[in-house]
């Protein structure tokens, strides 16, 4: 069974643009093409007016912001915790009450063309992840930390709930993906496995649809009400265009909440607003 990078997954969704939603699936993923590639790279820079006011809307830096972003090496874990509830509540969530915090989401930022995908609907794309997956070809070996079979046994054991905001003037889009476990032990075998990843994984290339595409990967520091959280800039380079992606994910109990932002003006600004888009929904999981 073919095996392939954990980050290579982020990596698909942030190129399909169409599709891309869940943790380990969504709706509909396009395969990640040369021309999907250019569409992220080439799309319209902001304007000066447009960068001014993203500038001004900025979260203000508390004092644990100011710890936040790229500027280090460091995670900002230890990546040994407990993965007992934290901030959520130590069960399951429903489908149910994940669309809930979904819409709770989408109703703090209501923009038009922002999508909520469903469990059902994320689950049905599986299959069309996992073709995307199988096609892929990691080098370094020891950066395929992951393989098809794996996902699809997670997928099994998670409810999932995922909200897909249009850009703006300070990032082409942005994902927000929430999993909820059957037991936590799988979110613990999943941050052990991302940590694994991104340990020796600096650099490396993904071969996929015939492309060969050049990835690095820089860890960052972030905080959240999670029991632990990880955070990383993505660089893609594949033919010729350049696509950068702010990943901040938070493990909790039996639930993991991800950030993706695709083509951020600024990578800190977009870290910060991702950590507090995931305190946010962990908020609104923690009353369920």
């Amino acid at each position: 069974m073919k095996r392939t990078a954990f980050w290579a997954l982020p990596l698909a969704a942030t190129l399909a643009l169409t599709g891309c939603s869940g943790l380990f699936g969504s709706e509909s993923s396009p395969s990640p093409t040369e021309a999907s590639v250019e569409q992220s790279a080439t799309a319209p820079t902001p304007s000066e007016s447009e960068s001014a006011s993203a500038q001004a809307t900025a979260p203000t830096e508390s004092a644990s912001e100011a710890d936040s972003g790229f500027g280090d090496s460091s995670d900002g874990s230890d990546g040994q915790g407990s993965f007992e509830a934290k901030a959520t509540p130590a069960k399951q969530l429903t489908a149910e009450q994940l669309y809930s915090v979904g819409q709770a989401l989408e109703a703090t930022d209501p923009r038009p063309g922002t999508q909520i995908l469903k469990d059902a609907e994320l689950k049905d794309g599986a299959s069309q992840l996992e073709g995307v997956m199988g096609d892929m070809e990691v080098s370094p070996e020891k950066c395929a930390v992951f393989n098809t079979g794996s996902v699809s046994d997670q997928i099994s054991h998670a409810n999932q709930v995922a909200v897909a905001v249009p850009g703006d003037a300070s990032a082409q889009t942005t994902t927000i993906a929430i999993s909820s476990f059957d037991d936590s032990a799988l979110v613990g075998d999943l941050l052990a496995k991302t940590k694994a990843a991104t340990a020796d994984c600096s650099e490396y290339t993904v071969k996929m649809q015939g492309q060969n595409v050049e990835a690095s990967l820089k860890d960052g520091k972030a905080t959240t009400d999670a029991n632990v959280t990880l955070a990383n800039l993505s660089t893609v380079k594949v033919a010729g265009q350049t696509v950068k992606t702010v990943i901040v994910t938070a493990y909790d109990g039996n639930n993991v909440v991800a950030v993706t932002v695709t083509g951020p003006t600024d990578a800190d600004v977009s870290l910060i607003q991702a950590q507090d888009t995931i305190d946010e929904a962990l908020l609104h999981m923690s009353g369920q």
